[in-house]
């Protein structure tokens, strides 16, 4: 075939295609209206931005390790500890408190096995609270109903004890960090890291 017949051919095959695509023109987006004229996709139809509950979902406070109440850490020596529950105290009946607006009482329960084969030292068990939300500091405090951890505990034996502390839970929040430390094991890894708790107080 020559250069001539070549660009004939080339020339009727563009033609078809054009013709082609002019039919099916009829159907594309040419026809369809703007945007702004189109309706809506009903309610139902439109598909969720995001998490619907996210506005309504409190700051994640627990980080990886962390335990929750209700769950136990056990040392070397056999001594385990629980964390039961953080409560709020009522004080309106509570002549001796006296702490600024907006401080929180609660009582931390917590319970201790002995789960070794020789005594644990009670006294060597102490605790660290923080506020877990935006920080903030909780104090010491002593209720009547509150229980010293002091003496041994035999092997095989179990103690729920109860410790009173405040919060101002107005300016930091009802979450809690509770640390515990214990030395009363012989070799204890004092570098090691130490249990910690992340609770709400109910």
């Amino acid at each position: 075939m020559n250069v001539r017949l070549r660009r004939a051919a080339i020339a009727v095959a563009a033609g078809l295609a054009l013709s082609v695509t002019g039919c099916s023109s009829s159907g594309g987006d040419s026809d369809r209206p703007p945007l702004s004229q189109r309706d809506a996709p009903a309610e139902d139809d439109a598909e969720p931005v995001g998490d619907q509950d996210d506005a309504s979902a409190g700051p994640d406070t627990q980080a990886p390790g962390d335990l929750a109440p209700g769950e136990s850490y056990t040392w070397p020596g056999g001594l385990s500890l629980t964390i039961d529950a953080l409560t709020e105290v009522d004080t309106a009946g509570l002549d001796e408190w006296s702490q600024p607006e907006g401080d929180t009482l609660f009582a931390v329960t917590i319970s201790l096995t002995n789960d070794g084969d020789r005594p644990a030292d009670l006294d060597s068990v102490s605790f660290d609270f923080q506020g877990a939300t935006v920080g903030g500091e909780v104090y010491f405090e002593y209720h009547d109903d509150d229980e010293e951890l002091t003496g041994r505990l035999a092997p095989g034996q179990t103690v729920t004890k109860r410790i009173s502390r405040s919060m101002d839970t107005e300016a930091y929040g009802r979450e809690v960090v509770i640390t515990a430390y214990y030395w009363g094991d012989e070799g204890t890894d004092f570098l090691g890291d130490d249990p910690e708790w992340v609770a709400t107080i109910e």
